[in-house]
């Protein structure tokens, strides 16, 4: 198994050399943290594991016009949301799009493993009404969430990711904020939000 020392610059290197050792370094260091995004904006296991195959596959296959003005983490982000963000438009699903396992969008709990799929999840009633509204968003909205709230990335990040500018971005994710707002506050009349 190849060397897990390897930084990203020297990964992206052996990966445009055609190195296969390379291609399993790289899904061993980012298929957690890819699956549970892909879940989080697919809402199911058997599209985020689509998408994560289709992630490492399409990262394989373009390597080569990895030019690295950007992280390897940050192409291979926008890989996933972009593979992700297809995959619903190619579904044909509607933007209120049912959530199998709402809790696990939030990530407010754990996201299970593809080989943990019994896991029992427990929210508050809080909990549970913001997992809702969250799941109503549209996918694009969906993605800025996870990105921001879940994976932590700062808005300049996301915008590197989504390769949209900046203040796109701010006024996105400031909309689905708004959104969820009018949401909550439907399902919270009594609570200021």
């Amino acid at each position: 198994m190849a060397n897990s020392s390897y930084d990203d610059k020297d990964l992206a290197k052996r990966l445009q050399a055609g190195d296969l050792q390379a291609l399993h370094l790289l899904i061993d260091r980012y298929k957690d943290e890819f699956y549970r995004l892909a879940y989080r904006i697919m809402g199911n296991k058997e599209d985020a594991e689509e998408v994560l195959q289709d992630t490492f596959l399409r990262a394989y296959q373009k390597i080569g016009s990895f030019e690295g003005k950007s992280k390897l983490s940050t192409w291979l982000y926008r890989i996933c949301v972009n593979r992700c963000l297809n995959r619903r438009e190619g579904l044909k699903k509607f933007a209120f799009t049912k959530i199998h396992d709402p809790a696990v969008i939030m990530g407010i709990q754990n996201v299970p493993s593809p080989q943990d799929t019994a896991a029992e999840y427990e929210t508050t009633e809080l909990q549970q009404q913001v997992i809702r509204a969250v799941a109503r968003l549209k996918p694009d909205q969906r993605a800025l969430v996870s990105l921001y709230y879940l994976q932590g990335f700062s808005c300049a990040e996301i915008s590197e990711i989504l390769q949209k500018p900046l203040g796109t971005v701010k006024t996105h994710l400031f909309r689905a904020r708004i959104n969820l707002k009018k949401m909550l506050a439907v399902l919270q009349p009594d609570q200021e939000i």
